[in-house]
């Protein structure tokens, strides 16, 4: 392998290693603040070697990967992501009688799995990426293991994603089958290849995004999630709705390039279903939930369904919208589940909403920040959420996608009423049954806070100043495009 394929592989490499050393560290039995810093340097570190990677890119290595200017923008997202995780579950762990380096070692393996998945150009890389970040999953789900919520989700996981798996790998066969390589390069359009291959490489195809569309919890496959987000720790719920969901959607959209899937009508009339049904399913149940993981759980399967509006449009500002869209939807998640992870403590988490009334009389700041990634999530202006959606909405009305940016705009105004709501309950005055309701008082971690305030600035300088980003994101998408 030449040097230079070896040097793009940076930021993989140094999250394998990473791996191995934070094992070791939890073998020597070092303490819990130590295991965080570890990971946190080393995390930090492959993030630090991205930037030197730009003047060697686009490069193939080996069949298996394509390190290029979307690979290295969806690496930062996730390492990023990793690690504002990481950190932000110091307070939460600190005081759990369950052994808690274990937890460190499985956010790093679901990182690597993440980071081979958004530079996946075969089939086996895919699969790869894919499973790694999906075992490493199951572990993070049910890491609470004395917790029976925790337990229970974390069999649901097991089992449905399995189902997923099963799917995915028989889709590859039928390509391998059709066409005798897994490469995605040497895919042709799927509208050729329906004409060509009497169905086979379009129904691969069509069971591999029944993998993807369950793995981004969308109709039908949604069934997981809000048992999912309730059931498992704090931490580990923050990592699916951001870290999983994010890789996904990166090996996802450049599949989606790769065959042309936007030229095959009946394929984009079943995921124009699957995008209004998400958001339609996803915002009406928001609206009936008591229980502030399920309603983020909701959220999540909604704005899933807006995101596929974008990547339906196609093309160079699909890619961006795709693109800007993750960047603001993941902080503002983050945020959200940083708030409930500062309220909560292993097997007793502040999941129920009547937790939050009153939350600006007891603690300003971790208000202001709550309220601010829901007005985000919310698509409100001056947030990196207003942006995303606009950018979505652009893209759609570019492409004439008249039906799903309708269904957009109606949705959008629907998400309103239950973020709104949260919002209510956080500036309203505490009740003689909530105004004791938190053990311990209300405080924000050092860990969390540090997080939070990284996270608020992101979102809200995304909304006031989004030119750099922007400029970014459109090199990006002509890479990726061609």
């Amino acid at each position: 392998m030449p040097v230079a394929d070896l040097i793009v592989l940076f930021p993989i490499l140094i999250t394998g290693i990473a791996i191995l050393i934070l094992v070791l560290a939890v073998a020597w039995g070092h303490a819990h603040r130590s295991l965080v810093i570890l990971t946190a340097v080393l995390l930090f570190l492959a993030l630090g070697s991205i930037p030197s990677l730009i003047p060697l890119i686009p490069r193939q290595v080996t069949p298996l990967l394509i390190i290029d200017g979307y690979g290295l923008f969806m690496m930062v997202v996730i390492l990023g992501t990793s690690l504002a995780v990481s950190v932000q579950s110091y307070d939460y762990w600190k005081g759990s009688i369950i052994r808690n380096g274990e937890f460190y070692v499985l956010v790093l393996s679901a990182t690597l799995g993440a980071e081979i998945l958004v530079t996946a150009s075969h089939f086996a890389s895919f699969f790869l990426g894919f499973e790694l970040l999906s075992i490493s999953l199951y572990g993070l789900v049910a890491y609470a293991r004395m917790d029976h919520r925790a337990l229970e989700a974390g069999i649901k996981y097991l089992i449905l994603s399995a189902a997923a798996s099963t799917f995915l790998l028989f889709g590859m066969a039928l390509l391998f089958f059709d066409r005798g390589t897994l490469a995605f390069s040497d895919l042709p359009s799927i509208f050729l290849a329906r004409k060509s291959s009497g169905g086979m490489m379009p129904a691969g195809l069509v069971m591999i995004l029944i993998g993807i569309v369950f793995k981004l919890g969308l109709v039908p496959f949604h069934m997981w999630v809000p048992d999912v987000y309730q059931g498992a720790p704090v931490p580990a719920t923050s990592f699916i709705a951001t870290v999983s969901k994010g890789a996904v959607i990166g090996v996802f959209l450049r599949l989606f390039l790769q065959v042309d899937a936007f030229h095959d009508p009946a394929l984009m009339t079943v995921l124009s279903g699957v995008a209004i049904g998400s958001m339609l399913w996803g915002n009406w149940s928001a609206l009936l939930q008591e229980n502030i993981k399920r309603l983020l759980a909701y959220s999540s399967i909604a704005h899933m369904g807006y995101l596929l509006v974008a990547l339906i449009a196609s093309g160079a500002l699909a890619v961006e919208a795709v693109s800007y869209y993750l960047i603001a939807y993941i902080p503002s998640t983050l945020g959200a589940f940083g708030v409930v992870q500062a309220l909560s403590r292993p097997g007793k988490d502040a999941d129920s909403l009547e937790q939050y009334r009153g939350l600006l009389w007891k603690n300003p700041g971790m208000a202001m920040m709550f309220t601010i990634m829901m007005l985000s999530l919310a698509g409100i202006p001056l947030t990196a959420g207003f942006l995303a959606k606009f950018y979505v909405v652009t893209a759609g009305l570019t492409a004439q996608l008249w039906l799903l940016v309708f269904f957009f705009i109606i949705n959008s105004v629907l998400g309103l009423f239950y973020y709104l709501r949260v919002i209510r309950l956080v500036i309203s005055e505490p009740t003689a049954e909530t105004a004791d309701s938190y053990d311990p008082p209300v405080k924000l971690p050092w860990s969390t806070g540090l997080t939070l305030s990284g996270l608020t600035m992101l979102v809200v300088g995304l909304g006031i100043y989004p030119d750099p980003v922007m400029h970014t994101l459109q090199y990006v998408g002509r890479q990726l495009t061609g």
